[in-house]
């Protein structure tokens, strides 16, 4: 099945505000189902954005704005991911609903 798995870690020393923007499409519809996970739906088709980490990161869904094409600004979806503190990993998992691994959080966490 198609799943995706984003990672991002960051290296430093001492105290860090860190922010994460997760741009959606601009027709995708997004709801809250967990702590950490969204349901998505977007031209017929659903899947679950889930997100752990080595460190609590915070979340919230903001109206954000993309560019397809150089003058074309499209409203968007946006997950905000913001930590502050020493640096921590962040992960970031996308699977179709229909085909959700048996433990979503385990399958996550064994990206760490």
């Amino acid at each position: 099945y198609h799943r995706l798995i984003v990672k991002d870690e960051f290296e430093g020393e001492g105290f860090h505000s860190i922010i994460v923007p997760f741009h959606l499409a601009p027709n995708c519809e997004v709801d809250q189902i967990g702590p950490m996970t969204w349901a998505l739906h977007s031209n017929g088709k659903s899947f679950n954005l889930m997100a752990s980490g080595t460190a609590n990161w915070f979340n919230n869904l903001i109206v954000g704005a993309i560019s397809p094409s150089y003058g074309v600004l499209l409203e968007s979806n946006v997950i905000k991911f913001s930590n502050e503190g020493p640096l921590e990993t962040l992960i970031i998992g996308i699977y179709p609903a229909e085909h959700a691994p048996k433990n979503p959080d385990r399958w996550l966490k064994s990206y760490l």
